[in-house]
């Protein structure tokens, strides 16, 4: 009888797990890994799936459940807490992990949520997440609610979303994606105020389209912040200043379509010309003293040889003749 009831007991262990486990034991399981200031140990996430059996369903089940229950935290509380970094942290998490529900769908959960979600820190996160996924439309969409609408971040936050941005130009191989992110950075590199994150918006651009890179638009933006105060980030000025003189030398400068609603519409066709400056758009840099001198003295050097050369041929006549 008692061997009857250790093998019952087995039997039982080997079902639950064959089974999984129920949503709040995972859920749990779940908080217990939401640690600050960690990068996401996804290994150790796949390997509780894999032991409990989670599925794919249940895995994203428990996921937006608990980001419901959580979200009200980091949102209905104004002043900073612990309470509420710790909602952060499980809120990052969850919008970290959500993208590995295999074939679930979670682009229309991350969209939605960055619509809604008003903590700066959590909105982050989410585009960062959701730009990959998104298509040209959605991407130039989201782009230019937070980059130049009227919900456009402060200027710190704009840094992040330029390089999340570029990630997701990289990461792409859709023309028309990268299209919709070139012209969006391009409107907002026109509106930029701060010389320090203008900087980094140009850089972006100049680096991957060769018409916005010798374009009178870039000249007029670089000249304007050039007529700012130095700032105390030495690298800023200094790249201004190489920018400027760059595009200063080009012999033809392009035209490019900044305008918002022609951005918008997805008719700036420049932005599909993506490819990097060509050896023919190779700055001709103004002549410098220097260069005039050696100018002068390769000149000079030219005239005193073709003297003496005549001189000797007209010797050597003379002695012919005598």
């Amino acid at each position: 009888m008692r061997a009857f009831f250790v093998w019952m007991s087995i039997g039982f262990l080997w079902i639950s797990h064959s089974y999984g486990i129920e949503d709040n034991e995972l859920k749990g399981m779940l908080l217990d890994e939401f640690r600050p200031f960690e990068e996401i140990p996804f290994s150790k996430f796949d390997w509780i799936r894999q032991k409990q059996s989670v599925s794919d369903k249940q895995f994203h089940r428990v996921l937006t459940n608990l980001w419901a229950e959580t979200e009200g935290r980091v949102s209905m509380q104004e002043q900073e807490s612990d309470e509420k970094e710790r909602a952060r942290v499980i809120l990052s998490f969850i919008i970290s992990l959500l993208p590995r529900c295999g074939d679930i769908p979670v682009k229309d959960f991350l969209r939605d949520a960055v619509m809604s979600v008003k903590d700066t820190f959590v909105r982050w996160d989410i585009i960062h997440e959701y730009l990959p996924l998104a298509d040209a439309d959605e991407a130039r969409e989201i782009l230019l609610r937070f980059l130049v609408g009227e919900e456009r971040l402060s200027g710190g936050d704009r840094l992040e979303i330029y390089s999340y941005a570029e990630g997701a130009h990289d990461g792409t191989d859709s023309l028309e994606k990268r299209a919709a992110i070139l012209g969006v950075l391009a409107v907002a590199a026109d509106r930029e105020e701060e010389k320090v994150i203008f900087m980094k918006v140009d850089g972006i651009l100049a680096k991957r389209n060769g018409l916005y890179r010798r374009s009178r638009e870039r000249l007029a933006m670089l000249a304007r912040h050039a007529l700012e105060p130095p700032t105390t980030n030495l690298y800023t000025d200094r790249d201004l200043a190489a920018a400027l003189k760059e595009v200063r030398g080009y012999r033809d400068l392009a035209r490019i379509d900044t305008n918002l609603a022609s951005v918008a519409a997805g008719e700036a066709g420049w932005t599909r010309l993506e490819n990097t400056v060509p050896k023919k758009w190779t700055p001709v840099p103004p002549e410098t003293p220097k260069r005039r001198l050696s100018a002068w003295i390769a000149g000079a050097v030219a005239a005193i040889a073709a003297t003496t050369l005549g001189c000797l041929l007209w010797r050597g006549v003379r002695r012919k003749r005598r």
